[in-house]
């Protein structure tokens, strides 16, 4: 079996041969295709799984025991380089929502920070602070281009910067509804924003808005440091 980070390449260098041209940084531009089936790389939901298991007590016990014996099993037996229908991801997000806000954010924070030391996501979190320097506008603006990267038809991210070098607002939008029966996708954002944070040291807080999420597939993170 391959190692953790020998997957990461040869699934970042997979991903990079399927990716269109993207626009502006801070913008992933591949519009939704009306009737594509939303898909999430595989391997993302098994280096969720992978990322709880390591998580620190009681996180650990916690998140574990949210995932349901059925979709860990699915997880496991999905081949690691293929496009799996999001609702296996999705669904894993909605397990971990219903933790409560506290320790979902708590999970996804703890996990992004631990994403970035991997190559997938390191090779992007490089070539950010290469042109804004350590901080989290320099990740929050590579964003889009990592979850391009691991989903297909899920929504859209855009990042926009506050104008005053300590905020930013980070857009979803265009969710198909498969991927909006709750907020676990809103929920994974509000974590990660502040995992960002970690890696930069700096404190990072995320105001999330999505009074449309449910309805329209739209979510924002009003976000400062």
């Amino acid at each position: 079996m391959l190692g953790l980070k020998a997957t990461l390449f040869a699934v970042y260098d997979r991903a990079m041969s399927e990716q269109p041209a993207t626009g502006r940084l801070g913008r992933d531009v591949r519009p939704p295709i009306e009737g594509e089936k939303a898909l999430v790389r595989a391997f993302w939901s098994k280096y969720t799984v992978a990322t709880a298991k390591r998580a620190p007590e009681p996180l650990k016990r916690s998140v574990l025991a949210s995932i349901s014996s059925e979709l860990r099993s699915e997880i496991r037996n999905a081949p690691t380089f293929d496009w799996q229908d999001a609702r296996v991801f999705v669904a894993l997000t909605g397990a971990i929502a219903r933790l409560g806000d506290e320790s979902a954010i708590a999970f996804w924070r703890y996990s992004l920070r631990q994403s970035i030391s991997q190559p997938l996501i390191r090779t992007l979190v490089e070539g950010g602070m290469s042109l804004f320097g350590r901080s989290p506008l320099a990740l929050y603006k590579r964003t889009p281009r990592a979850w391009s990267l691991v989903s297909r038809d899920c929504g859209v991210i855009e990042v926009d910067d506050g104008g005053d070098g300590r905020s930013a607002i980070m857009t979803l939008h265009d969710v198909p509804e498969s991927c909006r029966g709750h907020a676990g996708l809103v929920t994974m954002l509000a974590g990660g924003v502040r995992g960002q944070g970690d890696f930069c040291m700096v404190d990072v807080r995320g105001d999330v808005r999505a009074p449309r999420f449910s309805t329209h597939g739209e979510a924002e993170l009003h976000i400062s440091w």
